[in-house]
C-alpha cells in the first residue's frame, strides 16, 4: 500500500513535493521526491530501527524531518540531508521525541520530546545549539 501526501508552499511557487511511505510487513520508511528529480524516490533511511515517518520538508525540499526507530527500537526525531543523511536529533533526557515542523531554510526544527521525568515537552531545534526545550505555561507538559 502507498499513501501520498503534496505539500505546497508559497515559497516555491506552487510546486508540489510528494511524500510517500511504504507499507510492507508492519515496516514503514520515509521516501521523499523534489521536482527537480522527476518525482525520483529518494531512500531516507533509518536510525537502525524498522521504522521512519517523514512529517515535513522545507521550503525547497532539501531538508526533511520526523521521526524513526534507533536500534533500541526508541522513537526519535530527526532531520535529513542528502549531503548528511539521517542524524538523530536527540531528546531532552527522557526515552523519546519527533520532529513535527521545519523553517523555510531548513535550519530550525521543532517538535517533541521526553524529558528525563517522562513528561511531553516542545523543543526547538538548531545545529548551533541543538535541542533546546520550550517550557510550558505553567503546568509540566508543553
Amino acid at each position: 500500500m502507498f499513501a501520498t501526501v503534496s505539500v505546497h508552499s508559497n515559497l516555491d511557487k506552487g510546486a508540489a513535493r510528494r511524500w510517500r511511505a511504504l507499507w510492507l510487513a508492519w515496516v514503514v520508511v520515509a521516501w521523499a521526491a523534489q521536482p527537480s528529480q522527476a518525482q525520483r524516490l529518494i531512500w531516507l533511511g533509518t536510525l537502525g530501527g524498522n521504522w521512519s515517518e517523514a512529517t515535513a520538508v522545507s521550503a525547497d525540499g532539501s531538508v526533511v524531518v520526523g521521526w524513526a526507530r534507533n536500534a533500541a527500537g526508541q522513537q526519535r526525531a530527526f532531520r535529513w540531508t542528502a549531503a548528511r543523511g539521517m542524524q538523530d536529533l536527540g531528546t531532552l533526557g527522557g526515552d523519546e521525541s519527533s520532529a513535527t515542523g521545519v523553517s523555510a531554510d531548513g535550519s530550525v526544527v521543532v517538535g517533541w520530546a521526553r524529558n528525563a521525568a517522562g513528561q511531553e515537552r516542545a523543543f526547538r531545534w538548531t545545529a548551533a545549539r541543538g535541542m533546546q526545550d520550550l517550557g510550558t505555561l505553567g503546568g509540566d507538559w508543553s
